[in-house]
């Protein structure tokens, strides 16, 4: 067991930017910022230049090891770009999201999902959600009905990378589980897999998408089997990055299912290396306020209510921020849990 340090330079809590920029490049940061270190100023897109930080994706490259990325947000999210990008902000996905003053007073300032197609060509494998970043706002999805790319500067950056990866090696792109499952890993140099237009669903959810797409664990088994061709070796970052989600809505049943969606891939990883050679590790990036209040019982429903003293049920497990914490903070009278609907399927709260 090891202990790793992600606090940031000015907050009091860190967030995935500057916690992910602690892990994957070994510096400490300020609040929100990717892969820079603390003499960058978040916002500012002047600070960019001088302060860039190489992650262990970088560094792996260098000493010619095979790299990707999986997660199941989107793969220009905050902890799966700090292994591969720099920027003032985590907000920068797509240049849609750049400020029109920043974009000014820095003509060429990239966004986060340009970084992964132009400046990181040695990534073989990027599994997750997200097309919206990579596409233009006139390109439709396909998949959701109405819904189209992001970018606002006309480029196809999927269309980018294959056109690029193709010349030199067997590159593939795929959108759906069909798409995936077809995938030959002996016959693949480069996998780029996006699945949602943003984050890929929930695991309890997956069972209901009807254009399908593959569970962690698919895609770390299909990740590795990729890059452990590597003659080198390889160095793989995977996130379950729903978890975090899924706390920020507290949401704890969904939280709970995707972290036992991320210990089937630790296994699934861990079945297909040897010990002996490969170092697996296991860690979050942050925690969450998130909690079991008071004593129970071993054997009691962890998703039950407890009767309070002011005759209104608490649940066993309880949250300090997102909508409890706002309603607290706002002097709301706590709301009687007996009054909301039941169920912790694909029917509860999103």
């Amino acid at each position: 067991m090891a202990s790793a340090q992600v606090y940031t330079v000015d907050y009091i809590t860190p967030d995935s930017a500057a916690a992910g920029t602690a892990l994957l490049c070994g510096q400490k940061t300020h609040f929100g910022v990717i892969g820079l270190s603390q003499n960058a100023q978040y916002g500012n897109c002047s600070s960019v230049d001088g302060n860039e930080l190489k992650s262990i994706l970088d560094e792996a490259n260098t000493v010619g090891k095979w790299t990707g990325v999986v997660t199941t947000t989107r793969v220009t999210h905050a902890t799966p770009a700090t292994a591969y990008a720099h920027s003032v902000t985590c907000d920068w996905e797509s240049d849609a999201d750049i400020p029109k003053d920043q974009r000014d007073k820095c003509p060429g300032v990239k966004d986060i999902a340009d970084q992964l197609i132009t400046e990181n060509g040695h990534l073989r494998v990027v599994l997750g959600g997200g097309r919206s970043k990579f596409t233009p706002i006139d390109v439709e999805d396909g998949e959701i009905r109405n819904a189209t790319g992001n970018r606002l500067d006309q480029r196809n950056l999927i269309e980018v990378r294959m056109k690029s990866s193709k010349e030199n090696m067997n590159a593939i792109y795929v959108t759906k589980q069909s798409e995936f499952d077809a995938v030959d890993p002996e016959n693949t140099e480069f996998l780029l897999g996006l699945f949602e237009p943003s984050h890929m669903k929930f695991e309890v959810d997956r069972a209901n998408d009807t254009w399908g797409e593959p569970s962690i664990s698919q895609m770390v088994d299909k990740a590795i089997q990729i890059l452990k061709r590597g003659p080198k070796g390889y160095v793989l970052v995977v996130e379950g990055g729903r978890i975090d989600e899924g706390h920020h809505l507290n949401n704890a049943y969904r939280a709970n299912e995707d972290t036992i969606a991320l210990s089937d891939a630790v296994s699934t990883a861990m079945d297909l290396n040897c010990e002996n050679d490969t170092l697996v590790v296991v860690t979050a990036d942050h925690g969450h306020v998130f909690s079991f209040g008071g004593y129970h019982m071993i054997n009691e429903d962890i998703y039950d209510m407890d009767m309070a003293d002011d005759e209104k049920p608490y649940t066993l497990m309880n949250y300090a921020n997102g909508r409890g914490w706002f309603e607290h903070r706002n002097g709301q009278l706590r709301k009687d849990l007996r009054n909301l609907s039941e169920g912790k399927g694909p029917s509860a709260g999103q």
